[in-house]
């Protein structure tokens, strides 16, 4: 309890003056913008094709964590570990704990990675990262080698840090495209709209996630006695219909094409666009 006061006070401290003290740049322009009604507003949200493929590789890899990630602890507890709820949680704490470390860890090398073959071309590549742990779930899991486990966070847990960290940053961009086409900053319609479906596609995917790990036929009185085929329906969940869901995320990626270069062209024009708009008038 101790800690996790801690960690809410730390949140609160550092994000709640973020909140009040931030304040957006052009302000002023952005208050004086004519408002879209929200019929037209969602029409040119739609015609982004860009937002399209962002949202929908963000929404592979959400339901596919949302359906399957809750595999791990069964896998971990029942199939490595016979069964031994506290052994498996220790071990599953360890690893875990690793790959929070890596997952920090290695966003200097993301953006690193990004400023030289752009965002696109490395959010493809922590893709395929991604993929590569998720089929190497099979084997890591092991209960002749649980020390296999250690080697996941370094594909997994750096590939998932990756993904997500590209796609905020990605999705600014996106908004970019957006204004350069519209003459409008509409940040708050994507977030929305991309947040809502996002929400609405999760609370499915978590509902479906119980009902999967019914239908491999766990029976929670039998402990580590579960049947050979439960045991091996959640580790296919587990490994191989999760690197399915990654995949299809990498296709949604397909025909993504911001390049670094295009993407300051985008944003040396609106910043063209905004001086304009905000420099005085002169007078005659």
């Amino acid at each position: 309890m101790a800690g996790s006061d801690f960690l809410g006070g730390l949140i609160i401290a550092t994000t709640v003056p973020a909140g009040i003290f931030t304040r957006e740049r052009y302000a002023r322009l952005a208050a004086q913008q004519p408002k879209f009604k929200l019929g037209p507003a969602l029409k040119a949200t739609a015609e982004n094709k860009y937002f399209w493929k962002m949202f929908g590789t963000g929404l592979m890899l959400g339901m596919g964590l949302a359906m399957f990630e809750a595999m791990g602890l069964y896998v971990n507890i029942y199939y490595v570990f016979g069964g031994d709820k506290k052994t498996g949680a220790i071990w599953g704490g360890y690893v875990g704990t690793l790959g929070t470390v890596l997952a920090i860890a290695s966003v200097p090398l993301v953006w690193w990675l990004a400023g030289r073959l752009g965002k696109h071309v490395t959010l493809r590549l922590a893709l395929v990262w991604m993929f590569i742990g998720s089929l190497l779930k099979w084997w890591c899991y092991n209960p002749r080698y649980p020390y296999l486990m250690f080697v996941l966070p370094f594909f997994y847990s750096i590939g998932i840090s990756s993904v997500f960290v590209l796609i905020a940053s990605m999705n600014i961009d996106v908004i970019d495209t957006d204004e350069l086409r519209t003459g409008r900053r509409r940040e708050a319609m994507f977030t929305g709209f991309s947040n809502w479906m996002g929400k609405l596609a999760g609370s499915l995917a978590v509902a479906l996630s119980g009902w999967l790990i019914r239908w491999t036929g766990f029976d929670p009185l039998l402990g580590g006695a579960q049947a050979e085929a439960t045991i091996f329906k959640m580790r296919f969940f587990y490994s191989f219909a999760m690197a399915a869901m990654v995949l299809l995320a990498l296709v949604c990626t397909w025909g993504y094409d911001l390049t670094a270069k295009r993407i300051h062209e985008i944003r040396d024009e609106l910043e063209r666009r905004r001086a304009a708009a905000t420099s005085p008038r002169p007078t005659v």
